[in-house]
């Protein structure tokens, strides 16, 4: 519907009526993305939409595994003397040896690429 010099979005249900303001040249950049989010709020309290999962769901924490990986991959774009990058090597292969299970002791191995 229009209004004066602006849209009229209107509905009921559940409720009392509901009217949101549309304007017709917004004066910000961010004005379609307030009015949808205004919308999407009243409709949520009518029942018309579902709950946010955001808000329900909480965020999954890394597994260790990835967490390795992510610094591994870190380490490796350290700009380092070239006399160290062998040092850093070591590091990274006892970092991939601690994500492997099979692999020997983690431990062992960090303690000798740290030594040498």
């Amino acid at each position: 519907m229009h209004g004066a010099k602006h849209l009229q979005l209107r509905w009921a249900h559940n409720g009392p009526p509901r009217m949101v303001t549309v304007p017709c040249t917004a004066s910000d950049l961010r004005s379609s993305l307030n009015t949808r989010a205004e919308v999407r709020k009243l409709l949520r309290l009518d029942g018309l939409l579902p709950e946010s999962s955001k808000a329900s769901a909480p965020a999954k924490a890394p597994c260790w595994r990835e967490q390795l990986e992510t610094i591994s991959r870190q380490l490796h774009r350290v700009c380092i003397p070239s006399e160290k990058v062998a040092e850093r090597d070591n590091i990274v292969t006892a970092l991939r040896q601690l994500m492997n299970s099979d692999g020997p002791s983690a431990a062992v191995i960090a303690k000798e690429a740290l030594t040498q």
